[in-house]
């Protein structure tokens, strides 16, 4: 009996200090190739650094551009590096195409320049689209030259950002822009947050600071929806937002099919378009600045920033509307018409 509880005993100690090492061994067995490659790069990075001290990401990376000669046969082998021992070609690639946003005067301030920012924050494995202070463990060696670049072409971008959007919004079809802006203004408006201090404010800081709070799942947010479309809509379809008295028994009833198709043409189709053609400059913006703590993101200083910050609340809320909500706020329209006295 006392040898079987001695077993037991061995066999809780061995599971309990197993589990860290089980977990760390179940990570190394779902990391990507990708990542893999960056585990490998990472030991280059830090001996690297360690021998030459790098001050600036672009020393490192200009070392890594010479191991990717070197692993193409384009260079020969410094002393001391074996070029079997290298990442793959495909890795190097990935990790020497920050360069690209380090140059002042074309800083691909674009979904260019977000993708390889991307698949460089992809392959390390880790969120690195934040204040270094936010983070939960200290920075490996390749994961600090990815997040100095980050952070530096997001400096650059800073002021770009707005200046792109200026030209994409004159661009835009200025009728569907004021229709959709009338009807989230609607929605906006039924937010109980305060903003303090709100006559000191741009629009733009006011209806971002109010959106947060807009879940698309309360009755006051979708009853907005519903008062405006009956208020603004001219269009012959804007009956089926009401009651109609049927033909044959006189008694009232609703048209869900036409009720869809309102909501389709006047509200998710209207949200659609903003949250396609602002892509391409809402997105890369909104992802630099992540990397900013709350003092350094967007203060409104001049109207094309207002602008960016104003529609860039208005494309979180059409493209949360669409991908989560769009079911659950049709049936709830539905609702409400049936629901309605007559």
């Amino acid at each position: 009996m006392r040898a079987l509880i001695t077993s037991l005993a061995l066999i809780v100690l061995l599971s309990s200090t197993s589990v860290s090492l089980a977990g760390n061994w179940f990570q190394a067995l779902v990391r990507s190739p990708m990542q893999k490659g960056y585990d490998t790069l990472n030991g280059w990075v830090d001996v690297h650094c360690r021998l030459v001290n790098c001050d600036e990401p672009e020393e490192v990376l200009i070392a890594g551009l010479n191991w990717l000669k070197m692993k193409l046969g384009e260079m020969a082998p410094s002393k001391g590096v074996d070029v079997q021992k290298l990442p793959k070609a495909e890795v190097l690639l990935t990790f020497t195409g920050l360069i690209k946003l380090l140059d002042p005067e074309r800083p691909l301030c674009n979904l260019e320049g977000m993708k390889i920012l991307e698949d460089n924050q992809d392959a390390c494995g880790v969120d690195l689209m934040k204040p270094e202070e936010d983070m939960k463990n200290p920075l490996r060696p390749i994961e600090r030259v990815v997040h100095d670049v980050a952070l530096s072409h997001a400096r650059m971008c800073r002021h770009e950002h707005p200046a792109r959007f200026a030209v994409a919004l004159k661009m835009m079809d200025k009728v569907i822009l004021d229709e959709i802006e009338g009807l989230l203004e609607a929605v906006i408006e039924t937010s109980k947050m305060p903003v303090f201090d709100a006559e000191h404010h741009e629009a733009g800081y006011i209806v971002s600071q109010k959106a947060t709070t807009i879940t698309w799942r309360h009755d006051d947010e979708i009853e907005a929806i519903l008062t405006h479309l009956r208020s603004t809509l001219n269009t012959p379809e804007a009956v089926y937002l009401r009651k109609l008295p049927d033909l044959k028994s006189g008694k009232p009833i609703i048209k869900e099919k036409e009720i869809k198709d309102v909501l389709n043409d006047h509200l998710f189709s209207k949200c659609e378009y903003v949250s396609k053609v602002f892509h391409p400059t809402i997105a890369p913006a909104t992802f630099d600045q992540r990397i900013f703590p709350p003092e350094l993101k967007y203060r409104v200083i001049d109207n094309d920033t207002n602008n960016l910050i104003l529609w860039i609340a208005y494309y979180d809320l059409c493209k949360n509307l669409n991908e989560h909500h769009r079911a659950f706020v049709t049936n709830k329209i539905i609702k409400m018409i049936k629901d309605e006295k007559e």
